[in-house]
């Protein structure tokens, strides 16, 4: 439209976002340009200035009010345009000076040929007088935009009541370092200590760009390892040394421990293999009748045993689950699982922190049946909050599948041990089902004399499953 004045106000309008996304070059080139446009009425003839200002600073091909094309675009849009070769002859080693002169010298003719071919063939590439939104394919297709938009929006709720930020597509929820939704203001104080300054002087930092939600992670790369981070040990290792800044170095040439290392080491609690005691037990050489057997499932064993692929919708996945549980221990079982409601406080939470250091955790994502999975199994279910969400939902499919469920207020191993002793009246052959030995240990020192409760130990692979017993030590 040649507006100059509306042209100005919208590169002022987009300087904080060129700071706040970290277009750097664009931000300082557009401050100049900005600058220099609006001194030129200084510089310039009045009657010429005003010539430029109502649309002569575009270029244009005909009369009609949305032609006007901007300096830059005119070799783009125009010359270029007949000779359909992205941007012109590419520079190379093949390519001499006098082949790129002729090119350029043949535009003109080639354009000539063109806009007569046009005239022999009643034909006109030109856009007619309406706007090209204003076109009836235009049109028809931001109708069919919106209503996907509208059936989108029907089923993911855009103002769930949450304090944080969060992404309604992918449920992803970001901590208090996520401030892409303050850009202009971030944009604005990145804006203010160029004040003054000069146009070489000028140092915009990274650090001054907005963290959108997809940086929100609990994980830094160094050395091209993903490293937890732990803002709290941070802490804790900077307020010690400050009071000794006279030997910091020498401090920081030996490793800060929070926990004894005869303990501990830089994953976590070192680990035994606690596996071996499996050597303790005999094996049993005979089959389950299913018929009359009651099968008590660990539920921390059958979240891993499931496996997911990412991009399943969260409903799949329940039914996966269902699935698995009805093909392998029938109709006649139980599920517990571990009670999550108070992590901090857990006493497997050392464990589960070892665990989360081995493998990147995922950030919160608040989800609902019909979303996707954001992120693969193992990152989804290593983020506390996740994996007891995700427990709630699947215990209301299985609860709807038929299928028990019982939740521990914490750990599940002595109430899967109560259950399965609980369950042997009912019922001639109790089986309890998980990998771990330590569950059989309890059932070995807590079940009667008089009584024999069955573990089974799921095979995966090539490795066989094994049947053990509460006398089988």
């Amino acid at each position: 439209m040649g507006d100059w004045r509306s042209h100005l106000s919208c590169v002022k309008e987009m300087l904080p976002y060129l700071h706040a996304s970290g277009h750097f070059n664009y931000a300082k080139s557009a401050h100049l340009y900005l600058q220099d446009m609006m001194q030129l009425e200084n510089l310039m003839d009045p009657s010429v200035y005003q010539r430029f200002i109502e649309g002569f600073f575009t270029f244009r091909r005909s009369d009609k009010l949305n032609c006007g094309t901007s300096t830059d675009m005119v070799i783009e849009q125009s010359m270029m345009k007949c000779m359909k070769t992205d941007g012109g002859v590419a520079r190379g080693r093949s390519t001499q000076e006098s082949v790129i002169s002729k090119w350029v010298y043949g535009m003109h003719t080639m354009n000539t040929v063109c806009k007569g071919l046009e005239d022999l063939a009643n034909v006109r590439m030109d856009k007619t007088d309406q706007h090209v939104d204003a076109s009836d394919s235009r049109v028809k297709r931001d109708i069919e935009d919106i209503n996907k938009l509208l059936e989108w929006l029907l089923s993911h709720d855009p103002f769930p009541v949450i304090p944080k930020i969060m992404s309604i597509a992918s449920g992803v929820v970001g901590d208090d370092k996520i401030n892409c939704h303050n850009a202009r203001a971030v944009g604005i104080a990145s804006i203010s200590k160029m004040t003054g300054q000069t146009f070489n002087n000028i140092k915009l930092k990274c650090a001054d760009r907005v963290l959108p939600l997809l940086s929100a992670s609990s994980v830094i790369k160094v050395h091209d390892e993903k490293v937890p981070i732990d803002p709290v040990l941070l802490f804790q290792r900077m307020s010690i040394t400050k009071t000794f800044e006279d030997e910091l170095e020498t401090f920081f040439a030996y490793e800060l421990a929070p926990y004894p290392l005869s303990l501990f080491d830089a994953v976590g609690m070192r680990k035994t293999m606690k596996s071996a005691l499996y050597n303790c037990f005999e094996c049993l050489n005979f089959d389950i009748d299913n018929t009359n057997a009651i099968y008590i499932i660990d539920g921390g064993y059958l979240l891993h045993r499931v496996v997911w692929d990412r991009d399943e919708t969260f409903q799949t996945i329940f039914e996966k689950y269902v699935q698995y549980v009805q093909r392998h221990f029938g109709h006649n079982n139980m599920i517990v699982f571990d009670g999550y409601t108070n992590h901090t406080k857990n006493i497997k939470a050392a464990e589960q922190r070892r665990r989360t250091t081995k493998t990147s955790s995922s950030v919160d994502v608040v989800f609902d049946r019909s979303m996707k999975v954001p992120t693969n199994q193992q990152q989804f279910l290593a983020n506390t909050h996740n994996k007891s969400r995700f427990i709630s939902m699947l215990c209301e499919e299985l609860t709807a599948a038929g299928i028990p469920i019982k939740q521990a207020d914490n750990d599940a191993d002595v109430l899967i041990t109560e259950t399965a002793i609980e369950q042997w009246k009912s019922s001639n052959t109790t089986v309890v089902v998980r990998e771990d030995v330590d569950l059989l240990i309890l059932l070995t020192a807590r079940t009667p004399n008089d009584k024999i409760i069955y573990f089974l130990k799921p095979g995966k692979a090539q490795v066989q499953s094994t049947i053990y017993s509460s006398q089988s030590l």
